[in-house]
């Protein structure tokens, strides 16, 4: 799924991953990508995509992305992050938003992107 994603985000100025969020392509050169979780509705491009590549149908692309986002969920609740190879990394915040961080040079997260203050609890002195 991965390579599906990186693939069409350089042909395509966004892919959207239904019922997860939108990589947008800000920037070709250098690549600046970033995350929109509000946009989930399923435009089709994916599925097409991963139909077209598989030679499957629409029904078996569906399930197969399914499967994925079963899995980015599960990785997101229990590691808190959840990386995309060649795109970058998702996690979430302490409010449950997910964030992402663009890979470096390197294929590897900015793991500085990552790094959300999360609020400090001060008790009250009596």
């Amino acid at each position: 799924m991965d390579k599906y994603i990186t693939t069409l985000l350089d042909n395509n100025l966004r892919v959207i991953i239904p019922d997860l969020g939108a990589f947008i392509l800000k920037q070709k050169e250098p690549k600046v990508v970033v995350f929109n979780e509000s946009l989930k509705y399923d435009d089709g491009l994916l599925i097409d995509y991963m139909m077209k590549c598989e030679n499957i149908d629409r029904e078996i692309a569906q399930q197969q992305l399914s499967d994925f986002l079963t899995g980015v969920n599960k990785a997101l609740e229990s590691k808190n992050i959840y990386t995309i190879e060649g795109l970058g990394s998702l996690r979430k915040d302490f409010n449950g938003r997910i964030i992402f961080a663009a890979s470096d040079g390197n294929g590897k997260p900015d793991l500085a992107d990552l790094i959300t203050e999360e609020p400090v609890m001060q008790l009250e002195e009596e």
